[in-house]
């Protein structure tokens, strides 16, 4: 005999409200799921209005360039030294796209020199550009001398950059490495030299440049204070020239350039 058991009307009730609830729930669910996703795509009537381009420099630095259209999609092209090798894309939501414009613009982007002459030859060459409203593409180019301002917009889309939700559309592989000997040859006409802490290089290289015809050829990193120089060789040898420099306390340490050839 089956026994049937009859809950209070007050317990009806609650079940009821929760059967209602999660039907509500459940349904909601399945319309988030079914809801495709925002689809990532350029048409001819968008344009460009953001884009930095990363060069080379002596050791590695990162190479690659950022393009930034008007619906908040974004381009990333990775050529060397960095993570993301290839042709990378992916769409900034409306709130983060409307941000990163609003600090462009509050900056008076158009207002600052379109070059920014640099000391530093081994720095990357950076170029920032931005297209507001009102005005055609600005481009400002420059190294470690440029504004806080610019570089604090350029930092902006590094952090981006940084980000892991890019989408791959053509990977690339990086370079192999070879295993070949290398076999290195002195420069005669070149010297790589490091200053001495508190020296003011620009003067001494003045001074220099007078005597014996020295002038700057590269810096061998961004982060090292090592110049390849190179000097007026009918008015003194490399031999010669290291003796007076190992003397000059100006100089900390210096040495013949060399060139790395495989064999």
């Amino acid at each position: 005999m089956t026994k049937t058991i009859v809950l209070p009307l007050f317990y009806q009730n609650i079940m009821t409200h929760l059967a209602k609830h999660i039907i509500i729930l459940f349904t909601l669910f399945l319309a988030c799921s079914c809801k495709p996703k925002q689809e990532l795509k350029i048409t001819e009537n968008n344009e460009k209005v953001i884009m930095l381009e990363k060069g080379g420099c002596y050791g590695r630095c990162p190479i690659y360039k950022v393009e930034v259209y008007d619906n908040g999609y974004m381009k990333f092209y990775g050529d060397k030294y960095i993570d993301k090798l290839g042709i990378y894309e992916k769409q900034l939501d409306k709130q983060a796209f409307n941000n990163l414009y609003q600090k462009f613009n509050q900056s008076k982007f158009n207002e600052f020199q379109d070059n920014y002459e640099s000391m530093v030859p081994d720095a990357a060459l950076i170029k920032l550009s931005f297209k507001d409203k009102k005005n055609p593409m600005k481009t400002i180019t420059g190294k470690s001398e440029r504004p806080k301002a610019v570089k604090d917009l350029q930092l902006e889309i590094e952090r981006i950059v940084a980000s892991f939700d890019w989408k791959v559309i053509e990977k690339k592989e990086p370079e192999k490495k070879t295993n070949q000997k290398q076999e290195q040859k002195i420069i005669e006409n070149q010297l790589i030299i490091e200053p001495e802490n508190g020296v003011v290089f620009s003067k001494w290289i003045s001074e220099m440049k007078a005597k014996y015809g020295v002038r700057i050829i590269d810096r061998v990193s961004s982060n090292t204070s090592f110049w390849v120089i190179t000097f007026d060789t009918k008015k003194v040898t490399g031999s010669e020239l290291i003796k007076i420099f190992k003397a000059d306390p100006a100089i900390r340490n210096v040495e013949f350039n060399k060139t790395v050839t495989q064999r």
